[in-house]
């Protein structure tokens, strides 16, 4: 809180993640400081937190990773054949082979599809984290 105050104190501070990404960088980046000189007894908590510095692509790469952990914690939320279906979706196998594998037809392959994407969708827009992510 320190860091991100002294931030903002000088006037050039733009968020372009959100406040609990930022908080999380400069928390991992003052723990990584802290274990790299831990043999340094002598640790300045002011200079430390001076010196934490945020690159544009680390918070990318967090942002993405919680995006992807949103869509994981939805999708094992789902039935376990809406799970397989979407999961050969996304691997591009065909709809035929899939119908194929799960002894059906290609139209209701289709319309399970369909159906469990939008069910998919609906429960990922619906979390609290969705909103903070976009």
């Amino acid at each position: 809180l320190i860091a991100l105050f002294r931030r903002l104190q000088k006037g050039d501070f733009e968020l372009s993640c959100t406040l609990k990404s930022y908080l999380r960088i400069v928390c991992r980046n003052l723990w990584l400081t802290r274990l790299r000189d831990r043999s340094k007894v002598d640790l300045q908590g002011e200079e430390e937190l001076a010196a934490v510095e945020l690159d544009g692509s680390i918070l990318e790469q967090i942002e993405q990773s919680e995006r992807e952990q949103l869509f994981f914690k939805h999708f094992d939320g789902l039935g376990e054949n809406c799970r397989k279906i979407l999961q050969w979706f996304f691997d591009k196998m065909p709809l035929a082979k899939i119908a194929e594998k799960l002894d059906t037809s290609e139209n209701y392959i289709k319309k399970r599809k369909f159906i469990c994407k939008e069910r998919l969708i609906k429960a990922i827009r619906e979390d609290a984290r969705f909103s903070e992510l976009k």
